[in-house]
């Protein structure tokens, strides 16, 4: 009885301290490309997904349109917090 409880504690512990899933370089031979990259890949894919900014009804003709979204641009830059550089933009291209 007192190894099941054990047992039973220990299991409920460990899902809190076990990550889900194996590191794929676990299959893999080291030295190659694809080990390679995913090593790269698991040190800068915790920064999070991208994110995009969709502007609705936007005229592209008027120079004032285009400077707001240039400004926006640089100041989402500075978000060093939450935002990690660099922040592309095509309107600065444009």
């Amino acid at each position: 009885m007192l190894i099941a409880l054990s047992m039973i504690t220990i299991a409920a512990f460990s899902c809190f301290k076990i990550k889900l899933g194996l590191n794929a370089n676990v299959s893999l031979v080291e030295g190659t490309d694809v080990y390679e990259y995913f090593n790269v890949y698991f040190d800068y894919a915790s920064a999070g997904p991208p994110a995009y900014l969709v502007f609705n009804n936007i005229n592209y003709t008027i120079g004032a349109n285009l400077d707001e979204m240039s400004l926006m641009q640089v100041e989402l830059a500075t978000l060093n917090n939450s935002v990690i550089s660099p922040v592309y933009s095509w309107v600065t291209s444009f």
